[in-house]
């Protein structure tokens, strides 16, 4: 199937928490308008207003959309605050109104579950890890988990790069890692330090890499001579850090199992992510999808 002709699916529908503040999208121009009428209605439901049905929906092709993709940090709020009444109001009324409202983040499980609490979404799917992990909101548990043997990668790395920090997710409870890496407060759960044996000595879904002493130009010179099979990565813009999964998971690879198995046709989807977060939405060579984008900041190995 090829992508539906005629405008671009819009990329926006939440309202952003203040107008100082604008997560980057990549229709952002043609979903102004849709913007504007969003936060009208969020305000007016806040305000105790119910407003008329069709003003709380946003036209995609003819029509509202049926699936919604929501990227969390940077798109639904700001790194480290809560979700604001505006945004809930707005994902309330899109649920309110028969879309299906996916959470689509590099979150953890637990890390998640208090963004969907505060969104006020208790049914339907989300994807957590990037991809690797997709739970049952209702049931409060995973259903699927995409894992990969961390030892080819980690043994690989670690020639390349001996001081390398790595940390590996344990769906529900929280990482090992060889070391303490920035970032590991906002994941939520345990964080235990384990010697190299014992990170590879389980598949996960997720492994952080940071190298402390080094710099992103040379980690990415050093990557371009990394082979291991059957993983896929993304490196960092702004420090040397890469993330690893299994080959071809992605938060867009994900996104189109969750739409193939709901049956919603692709001109009824809509995304909103920031502009780092979409480089990670593809899905994949060869898989036609309304989440494909084109990744600058992602390497995928070959398969040997």
């Amino acid at each position: 199937m090829q992508r539906p002709t005629g405008r671009p699916t819009p990329a926006l529908i939440v309202s952003y928490p203040d107008d100082s503040w604008t997560a980057r999208t990549v229709f952002e121009q043609e979903t102004a308008g849709a913007g504007a009428a969003a936060r009208r209605e969020s305000e007016k439901s806040s305000a105790g207003e119910p407003g008329p049905r069709e003003n709380r929906q946003v036209d995609v092709d003819g029509g509202p959309p049926r699936l919604i993709a929501l990227d969390v940090d940077g798109t639904l709020l700001k790194t480290g605050a809560p979700v604001t009444d505006r945004v809930a109001a707005t994902v309330r009324a899109a649920v309110a109104a028969g879309a299906h409202v996916v959470v689509s983040t590099g979150r953890t499980v637990l890390s998640t579950r208090p963004v969907l609490a505060e969104l006020g979404l208790v049914r339907g799917h989300a994807i957590c890890s990037n991809g690797a992990v997709h739970i049952d909101i209702e049931a409060a548990e995973p259903t699927a988990v995409h894992t990969f043997d961390p030892r080819p990668t980690v043994t690989a790395l670690r020639e390349l790069f001996p001081e390398m920090i790595f940390t590996a997710e344990q769906v529900g409870s929280g990482f090992w890692a060889t070391g303490m890496s920035p970032g590991e407060y906002y994941a939520g759960g345990e964080y235990m330090v384990v010697d190299h044996h014992t990170l590879c000595s389980v598949p996960t879904p997720r492994l952080n890499c940071w190298w402390p002493e080094g710099s992103v130009t040379e980690m990415r010179s050093l990557l371009e001579t990394l082979a291991v099979p059957d993983i896929s990565w993304v490196y960092g813009e702004f420090g040397p850090w890469l993330t690893v999964s299994r080959q071809g998971v992605s938060k867009g690879w994900a996104l189109e199992q969750v739409r193939r198995a709901l049956n919603i046709p692709r001109e009824a989807t809509l995304g909103s992510a920031t502009g780092s977060t979409t480089a990670r939405c593809s899905p994949g060579p060869g898989i036609p999808s309304p989440w494909r984008t084109r990744p600058s900041n992602c390497t995928r190995s070959s398969t040997r």
